[in-house]
């Protein structure tokens, strides 16, 4: 295989997984993004004052002599495709549980050497219909289902029990 596809647990994916996948040996996320981006909209997981962003920050520079934390790219997990390259390199460590995922992601594949791109899920024909935490309600079965008819090749996320 190239790619690992992961899907969050209430993501349906209505399109062929090729038209998202990135390039042999890059990573992608959804919604990529660099960590200049990610100050500047204040993204809690690497905040000073977020404990675990310094702990993990020590655990590279210790551990890899990295300290590249302002040239990594991060992004969002749901619909992330891993490259095998960097599954083989992560198998192969134990990767410190601090932190989370995509900030976890971020920094190995700079360690790396591995590029991290954008899934382009959010610009696929019909879109990606997402919602951030403060619009969960209005994500009922009528509104996925109008989703569907208008072509949407993503949903996120899907709680309600849909009869295709």
């Amino acid at each position: 295989f190239g790619h690992l596809h992961l899907a969050e647990w209430d993501m349906l994916t209505l399109l062929d997984l090729k038209e998202a996948c990135p390039k042999i040996g890059q990573n992608s996320m959804t919604y990529q993004f660099d960590y200049e981006y990610a100050m500047k909209i204040g993204w809690s997981w690497i905040q000073n004052s977020y404990e675990e962003w310094g702990l993990i920050k020590d655990h590279f520079r210790k551990n890899f002599d990295f300290n590249q934390f302002k040239e990594c790219d991060f992004g969002v997990m749901g619909g992330a495709f891993l490259c095998r390259d960097f599954l083989e390199k992560y198998a192969e460590i134990a990767p410190v549980e601090l932190n989370n995922d995509e900030v976890r992601i971020g920094l190995y594949s700079k360690l790396w050497g591995i590029d991290v791109v954008d899934n382009n899920f959010k610009n696929l024909s019909g879109g990606y219909h997402t919602a951030n935490d403060s619009e969960y309600e209005k994500f009922d079965k009528a509104y996925l289902l109008e989703g569907i008819e208008k072509n949407a090749k993503v949903l996120h996320p899907v709680r309600e029990y849909l009869d295709l």
